[in-house]
């Protein structure tokens, strides 16, 4: 039967040809296919405006209708992640440990493995109505006029989770709740004081395919002896000085474990083994009736469909047939989607005064050190000058540069995961390759370390302790929780997981008194000064365990 489509008048004249077509079906009907055949004739002497809208009249809506909802749930769904990213409580975390480090990136992988917990699983409502987003942290390293700080960025209601997974692998630690130090500096340019170049990192293979880990740093020669790679990389680091700051970050955003299957099916491709399709509903209802006559044939003792001819079946010598490159990058891969994984994204921005701005002296060898994590025959990170560098040719390239950098510094200082290139995957053992405390043998001047191990004070002792001065203009400060009773580190108040007793020690009480500290640091008070504990108190009045506890 053949569809008619009506067609209406136009309310203005456009071309000649095209007021004609239409006047020739006014006021009837004409086969689809009629219609069709005259738009052909028309696009060939109509202008490109004139021949789409009579295609949007004919029934061209449906093509454009799919995209124009697209994009407006797009829209939709951008706002409502927007309004829900707009509660998180962003804190900064600086990281201390001991001088005297001796453990392997091993720990900082157990550290990852223990942030996975904070992928959260959402239903469809939860994702796209209320724009529920996972959230991420940002492991970064930061050189202040070369000081050097170890700093995790995190949401407020992840901050047990951190300090949970860095005192499990270092007791020793200290964590320091600080200001972002990414607020000093402009972050729009062209400006009077500062320059900047940074890149984003992208892999150059498949993120199935691994890139070279800290287990490859191992001197084969002496099992024991492990050559930390970030030696190299905080050289980088340390090498600027007054007035330049290198900032350095991975973005990690936990995920569940659906990306493993491509990873077991990208193996099994380079084994050789072939892949098994499954038929889909269509194709096994369309298979049913021949299947069915097919199986009554074989009951009756012929074949319907003729003899099927025989396949030699074809033998697979499997691993045997590789070579030792192929059986590498196999297991290279099947170790990879043996750990957990994280959606990645890595960026690096090293900005300064302009009179001190020397932009080789940084770039090369931060790319430098990162190469060190390339291996040829699987993966590597590469630095990605396109699209997210500083660079431009040819036409208009200051202007472009500075609209390059304005987007750089803006994306890391909002730690966007949706700004620039798009997101990769990294297991644990690669990210603790990237990030991860140096052992004892780096000997980075101003990195920041723990001299001597910290213990907690007497819960009698005073806590109006005065600040230490940082060193080399340090920028990063602390943040006053004044609720929050604790110590002091080199850059601000640590946060004390303990809550002491404050005492309130009168003026009367002297330096030259008999007051005096033994050498297990316990602070003994004359017993006339008020709020001092008594010299035969029991251990409760002390702050110890409460009397009714039975002492071994």
């Amino acid at each position: 039967m053949a569809l008619g489509l009506k067609l209406f008048s136009p309310r203005v004249s456009f071309d000649r040809s095209l007021f004609l077509f239409k006047s020739s079906i006014l006021g009837g009907s004409m086969p689809y296919t009629d219609v069709l055949s005259q738009f052909w004739s028309l696009a060939a002497t109509a202008g490109p405006w004139d021949v789409l809208v009579f295609f949007t009249k004919i029934g061209g809506w449906m093509v454009w209708f799919p995209v124009i909802l697209w994009m407006g749930f797009f829209m939709f769904y951008n706002m409502r992640v927007g309004k829900y990213q707009a509660t998180f409580k962003w804190i900064y975390l600086a990281i201390d440990v001991p001088s005297d480090n001796i453990q392997t990136p091993l720990a900082v992988e157990n550290i990852f493995a223990h942030l996975a917990g904070g992928h959260a699983t959402r239903d469809l409502k939860e994702k796209f109505l209320d724009g529920q987003y996972q959230r991420w942290f940002s492991f970064e390293i930061v050189s202040i006029e070369g000081y050097i700080q170890f700093i995790i960025r995190t949401e407020e209601k992840y901050r047990d989770l951190v300090e949970a997974a860095i005192y499990a692998q270092y007791p020793d630690a200290e964590i320091t709740e600080v200001e972002d130090y990414t607020k000093g500096v402009p972050d729009t340019f062209p400006n009077d004081t500062h320059n900047c170049w940074g890149a984003e990192w992208k892999l150059s293979q498949h993120h199935y395919f691994p890139i070279k880990t800290y287990k490859n740093f191992v001197d084969e020669n002496d099992k024991d002896f492990f050559k930390d790679p970030m030696a190299a990389f905080l050289e980088s680091f340390s090498r600027i000085g007054k007035g330049e700051q290198l900032w350095f970050q991975i973005l990690v955003k936990p995920i569940g474990q659906e990306w493993k299957a491509g990873g077991f099916a990208l193996a099994k491709k380079l084994m050789g083994k072939p892949e098994k399709h499954k038929d889909t509903l269509v194709q096994k209802i369309g298979d049913l009736p021949m299947k069915l006559i097919g199986g009554l044939g074989a009951a009756a003792g012929f074949d319907i469909f003729g003899m099927e001819e025989k396949k030699e079946e074809k033998v697979s010598f499997g691993m045997f047939a590789l070579t030792p490159g192929e059986r590498k990058s196999i297991e290279e891969v099947e170790n990879k989607v043996s750990k957990i994984g994280f959606n990645c994204k890595i960026r690096a921005v090293y900005i300064a005064e302009k009179e001190r701005f020397n932009k080789d002296r940084v770039a090369y060898g931060l790319v430098g050190a990162i190469k060190q994590f390339a291996d040829e025959s699987s993966n590597s990170l590469k630095p990605e000058y396109k699209l997210t560098g500083t660079a431009a040719h040819y036409v208009f390239v200051e202007a472009r540069k500075n609209i390059r950098r304005t987007k750089i510094v803006k994306a890391y200082k909002k730690r966007s995961t949706w700004a620039g290139l798009f997101e990769f995957i990294l297991n644990t053992e690669e990210l603790a390759t990237l990030w991860h405390f140096p052992v004892m043998t780096v000997k980075t001047p101003l990195l920041k370390r723990l001299d001597a191990r910290r213990a907690q004070p007497p819960s009698y002792l005073p806590t109006d302790i005065p600040f230490e001065e940082a060193p080399g203009g340090m920028s990063i400060h602390h943040v006053d929780r004044r609720a929050a009773a604790g110590f002091v580190s080199d850059i601000g108040a640590v946060r004390s997981k303990i809550k002491p007793h404050v005492f309130a020690v009168p003026s009367a009480v002297s330096s030259t008194d008999e007051s005096r500290a033994d050498m297990n640091g316990d602070v003994e008070l004359p017993p006339e000064s008020p709020g001092a504990p008594a010299r035969n108190a029991s251990p409760s009045d002390a702050g110890g365990p409460p009397a009714n506890l039975p002492v071994v």
